[in-house]
């Protein structure tokens, strides 16, 4: 059978394109080398290299020998550095950018708990609504809650679970400006939408039957912060959507209501993007591993508040 090894110094001695540097390099006598090289000769039942006092050359299976012993050669290496991956324990930093609604409801709970299993990471944390491009300036990882596909780029998405969006008001509001029956009837009403720069919004809904429905209105409020919507809607000036686990909480306690209950918003995904799913180092795999994990249950309990 084939000795690795020895296939691995002949491809290292082919590199060195010299026996004596090769010795160098490995720190192995070059009367050892030789002999090694020889036996794989021998146990191939070849000459592979031509050997002159000055002139180092591949015979034509030397050649077919060095281009096939490249490939295992890397394979190999592929192997050791995967074993590595799994068995070393993961050190050193991981840039991870969150939006501020994950940021402010769910993985400050998560992180310190990441960190006490990995005591060796170290975190930099961004809490911002950045584009996923962010990853090209500088960050490991992103976790993104989007309700549209995001654009294909060279990033690996995954996806983690999905989210419902509750519409929901203040009983007060809804008391004094009227329950709505129907999709449409959402834009006679003071609608808060998630957003900046919309000048005519819409919301998109389906029901049991699949059934779709579609409502544009001028925005009465909007911003680009969860929390603050929901603050808005619990201050009664209007109607919102809001991520089913920080709205649950105040549904029970009947401090918000939901709006149009038969008819579901478009759901959101949870996803975490990273730049390349090669070579990609353990503290960054064990942080997406870890959220991946972690996540759905975070979002499947309700953020409480007081």
């Amino acid at each position: 059978m084939l000795d690795l090894n020895d296939l691995r110094l002949f491809v290292h001695v082919v590199d060195s394109q010299s026996f004596t540097r090769a010795a160098h390099n490995l720190r192995i006598p070059k009367s050892s080398i030789s002999r090694r090289i020889a036996a794989f000769e021998a146990a191939m039942g070849a000459t592979l290299i031509e050997r002159h006092s000055r002139r180092f050359e591949l015979t034509e299976i030397g050649r077919d020998v060095y281009e096939r012993g490249l490939e295992v050669v890397a394979v190999a290496r592929s192997a050791e550095e995967f074993v590595q991956d799994q068995t070393a324990e993961p050190t050193g930093l991981v840039r991870f950018s969150t939006s501020i609604a994950f940021g402010q409801y769910v993985v400050p709970d998560l992180l310190p708990r990441f960190i006490r299993q990995y005591p060796k990471v170290r975190l930099a944390v961004e809490i911002a609504n950045r584009p996923v491009d962010s990853v090209a300036q500088g960050f490991d990882v992103l976790l993104r809650a989007h309700t549209w596909p995001l654009e294909d780029s060279s990033l690996v998405q995954r996806r983690v679970c999905v989210i419902p969006m509750i519409t929901v008001a203040s009983p007060s509001y809804l008391d004094r400006a009227g329950r709505p029956k129907r999709v449409q009837d959402l834009s006679r009403l003071d609608i808060m939408p998630f957003g900046f720069q919309d000048e005519i919004a819409s919301w998109s809904y389906a029901d049991a039957k699949n059934r779709e429905r579609r409502v544009a209105f001028t925005p009465k409020l909007q911003m680009t912060d969860m929390f603050a919507l929901r603050k808005a809607a619990l201050l009664d000036l209007g109607i919102t959507q809001l991520p089913d686990y920080l709205c649950r909480d105040d549904l029970m306690r009947g401090r918000l209501e939901r709006v149009l209950p038969d008819w579901n918003a478009v759901a959101s995904i949870a996803t975490l993007l990273t730049p390349s799913r090669r070579g990609t180092a353990p503290p960054v795999k064990a942080l997406v591993g870890f959220l991946a994990e972690e996540l759905p249950k975070a979002v499947a309990t309700p953020a409480v508040f007081p």
